[in-house]
């Protein structure tokens, strides 16, 4: 951990834009976005949406250069072009909104609504719903494969992970993963899927190859990767950050950094920003190869038990 910088009220939502090196933090009750230094921590400015409360998923579009997010409450996205309030879509999208993922090469984002069972798909180039794609119940996150062209949902009601096609959505598998399955990340790379399992305490990985799972110390809440690193930071509820090198199947180190809402990578300098609402701040943890190289890691060779289609 290198700092700690005080934000604002219950911040949740993270986004970068890796560009300019801003970083965006939503806060959840106060209607408002602070503009980051995302590499001192100044607060550069704040954004106010008066009557957007709930805001609780932030993301970065590159191509355009807009923020979009999720409003909880309202069950609804927002776009601001260049993270200017002068020209905003809101879209109702969804009852409860939990989690977004972007896909810049099919121009669209993807929301999951827990509470109506559904993935909602916004073409952002066009700032409007084209539609409501039924996944499992009580899907919670959320990750898009770029490689093969899929959305992934984690769905914590039913134990599984429903595929869907970024391009003509249809539904191409539901595969059963681990028990209350509450966040979703893909290393494209690898062709890797992975799952935080809540309920059984543990990770699924889904490859080309099969499926493996392994078992974690904590309860996990979120998830987020460094590819170039082959590290997945996993945010457990009792406060600890782990990382695990993924490549390898294995836990590098765990440490507390405290009870989060939100989670970011930044893969220019391998950092990772944690957002605290208890405490208005975002921890800033500085990753390095060093530790890589120290412990000499290989990937691990293939686990057949489930094919992804």
């Amino acid at each position: 951990v290198v700092a700690s910088w005080h934000v604002g009220a219950e911040p949740h939502g993270l986004a970068l834009d890796p560009t300019t090196r801003r970083l965006f933090v939503a806060h959840y009750r106060d209607a408002s976005i602070s503009v980051l230094d995302a590499d001192a921590g100044l607060t550069l400015d704040t954004i106010s949406l008066p009557g957007y409360w709930g805001m609780h998923n932030l993301a970065w579009w590159q191509p355009a250069r807009a923020l979009v997010m999720t409003l909880q409450y309202a069950g609804a996205t927002v776009i601001l072009p260049d993270a200017h309030t002068e020209d905003v879509a809101f879209l109702s999208t969804g009852t409860w909104p939990t989690d977004l993922a972007l896909a810049p090469d099919v121009g669209r984002a993807f929301v999951v609504n827990q509470k109506e069972n559904t993935l909602a798909v916004v073409d952002v180039a066009a700032r409007r719903v084209v539609a409501r794609v039924p996944v499992g119940r009580a899907p919670s996150g959320v990750a898009y494969d770029s490689r093969r062209g899929r959305v992934v949902v984690t769905n914590a009601g039913d134990d599984t992970l429903t595929l869907v096609d970024a391009r003509t959505l249809d539904v191409l598998a539901t595969l059963p993963v681990g028990d209350e399955p509450v966040d979703v990340v893909v290393d494209s790379a690898q062709a890797l899927v992975v799952t935080a399992n809540r309920g059984d305490r543990s990770l699924t990985l889904v490859g080309e190859q099969g499926r493996q799972d392994v078992a974690l110390p904590c309860v996990p809440h979120l998830l987020a990767l460094d590819e170039s690193l082959s590290h997945l930071y996993v945010l457990c509820e009792e406060g600890d950050l782990e990382v695990w090198h993924l490549a390898a199947r294995r836990l590098l180190t765990t440490f507390a950094v405290g009870a989060g809402e939100g989670m970011a990578v930044d893969a220019w300098a391998h950092r990772v920003y944690v957002s605290h609402a208890a405490t208005g701040a975002v921890t800033v943890v500085q990753d390095t190869r060093a530790l890589d190289a120290a412990l000499g890691l290989r990937p691990l060779g293939h686990y057949p038990l489930i094919v992804v289609p």
